[in-house]
């Protein structure tokens, strides 16, 4: 984790939030906030230059990862709903995964849409589409009962709330990477879980009340549109922390 600037107040704060399990001065929001702050801010990260540190080290580029993932999630979800799964996995050169397993697909979809986890972006980015697959099918299902989980998703929450929880995910992700450890050391593994838990319950819980307009949509996500709204909607929903106390 860096040292200096922004960083000295947030580890002091999240010292205090662990060991007074939340319940004190520090909420999960200010938390969030001052992490976000930390990094750049969520415009940086939603340019992809987000956390500091020199070009090649692990923490430049928070971001970069995230939003090339979010792309291709948004392409796959709007294909399924307008084509079906079939077709659109034929658009992504998936055409094997036709008729395999939800886990098969699950992991198809996982290698082909992620990078494999060698910084803390693709390792965060990885993880956060991992659980979205699991938000929207179960591991053990048919594959015939896929397309009707994903629609059912979409119908019920719509694409930017999905979107959104995917940069949920993402930003629980990489806050656990930076404070899990320490937090372990210094409270203990429940404590230290339990404070986590606060912490993801507030992104979650933001996130799902103030995403929720279900039109959100574009025919062309392979392209500059497609990135565009993607980089809006990963500001649109990191900003939500920005503002918190």
């Amino acid at each position: 984790m860096p040292k200096g600037g922004d960083w000295t107040p947030l580890k002091n704060n999240a010292t205090n939030f662990v060991r007074e399990g939340g319940q004190g001065s520090i909420s999960p929001g200010r938390l969030l906030g001052g992490y976000l702050q930390a990094n750049g801010g969520a415009q940086a990260l939603s340019r992809g230059t987000g956390g500091g540190g020199k070009r090649g080290s692990s923490r430049h580029g928070i971001g970069s990862s995230a939003r090339t993932t979010i792309t291709k999630l948004g392409g796959f979800l709007s294909g399924v709903a307008s084509k079906g799964l079939d077709n659109t996995l034929r658009d992504f050169g998936l055409d094997d995964l036709i008729g395999k397993t939800a886990t098969e697909v699950c992991s198809g979809l996982l290698q082909e849409f992620t990078s494999e986890a060698k910084t803390l972006d693709e390792f965060a980015t990885r993880a956060a589409f991992d659980n979205i697959l699991t938000d929207l099918f179960e591991k053990d299902e048919q594959y015939e009962d896929i397309e009707d989980s994903i629609n059912q998703a979409l119908d019920e929450k719509g694409l930017l709330q999905i979107m959104g929880e995917f940069f949920g995910h993402y930003l629980y992700e990489l806050f656990c990477r930076d404070f899990y450890e320490d937090w372990q050391k210094k409270v203990g593994a429940n404590q230290a879980k339990n404070s986590l838990k606060q912490v993801k319950d507030c992104i979650f819980s933001e996130v799902r009340s103030k995403l929720v307009d279900k039109s959100y949509n574009t025919s062309d996500w392979t392209g500059k549109e497609g990135q565009e709204l993607a980089d809006q909607i990963m500001q649109d929903t990191l900003n939500i922390f920005g503002v918190l106390s």
